[in-house]
Order: structure tokens, then C-alpha cells, then sequence
């Protein structure tokens, strides 16, 4: 069993069109996917993550 199948993800309560974006942390790092494609998942460190949820507060994205 690899780390990544431990994860448990989080999606967001404002989700509802079944298009959600899923989150997980492990202590080191988060991980992002979109539930529709949950192979696909993006690895971010605490920085990383921390420049993502910046930009969208600011409006970058």
C-alpha cells in the first residue's frame, strides 16, 4: 500500500455539480485532485501551498 492511498480527502461543502476539487494533507505536504480525474493529483509543499491560497485570496487566478 503506498502513502497516497492513505490520504483522506476533503472536498469543499460549497461543492455541489459533482465537479469538485479534493484536498489531503500528510503533514509534509498537500496533495490537490479533481475528483472526476483522482489519478491525477498535484503534490505541493507547506510554501507551495501556502503561494496557492494567496493567489486565489488575491484574485491571481
Amino acid at each position: 500500500m503506498t502513502a497516497l492511498e492513505n490520504l483522506v480527502w476533503t472536498r469543499s461543502s460549497f461543492c455541489s455539480s459533482g465537479a469538485c476539487a479534493e484536498v489531503a494533507f500528510d503533514g509534509e505536504f498537500v496533495y490537490l485532485r479533481n475528483n472526476r480525474e483522482p489519478e491525477k493529483i498535484i503534490k505541493l509543499d507547506l510554501d507551495e501551498w501556502a503561494a496557492l491560497k494567496q493567489g486565489i485570496h488575491n484574485g491571481d487566478f
